[in-house]
């Protein structure tokens, strides 16, 4: 009977082991989208969301939403407003962990950005 126990723990503990490496991926379904002018990524089963890309037609202040399809935007990918020189304002979410690498790169009219949140990471 101990045998079969131990067994059964060691069973558990390998399958348990197993999950933890797997990437989050495989477990949350991806969804890719067009709100507004965002281009983003967002996994539901998580209820994040990155901005991937920002139309060039977008200018002036913008706003970036708390929320895209339902879930919260915690990441602007690198790269995502790169070279629009018709944004002269940026308020950043209050949820947002990061901000990726030139994410407002080439933007010579951008002359304001208001932070609501506390970055995680800056690159």
């Amino acid at each position: 009977m101990k045998t079969r126990i131990l067994s059964f723990l060691l069973v558990i503990c390998m399958l348990t082991s197993v999950l933890c490496v797997l990437p989050t991926s495989s477990f949350a379904a991806e969804v890719k989208g067009k709100s507004g002018p965002y281009n983003y990524t967002a996994w539901t089963a998580l209820g994040i969301a990155t901005i991937d890309s920002c139309d060039a037609s977008a200018s002036g202040n913008l706003v970036i939403p708390e929320y895209i399809a339902g879930c919260r935007v915690t990441d602007i990918s690198s790269g995502a407003f790169m070279n629009n020189t018709s944004i002269t304002a940026v308020t950043l979410p209050s949820q947002l962990d990061t901000l990726g690498v030139d994410a407002f790169n080439g933007c010579t009219n951008l002359r304001s950005v208001t932070f609501l949140c506390k970055l995680e990471s800056l690159y």
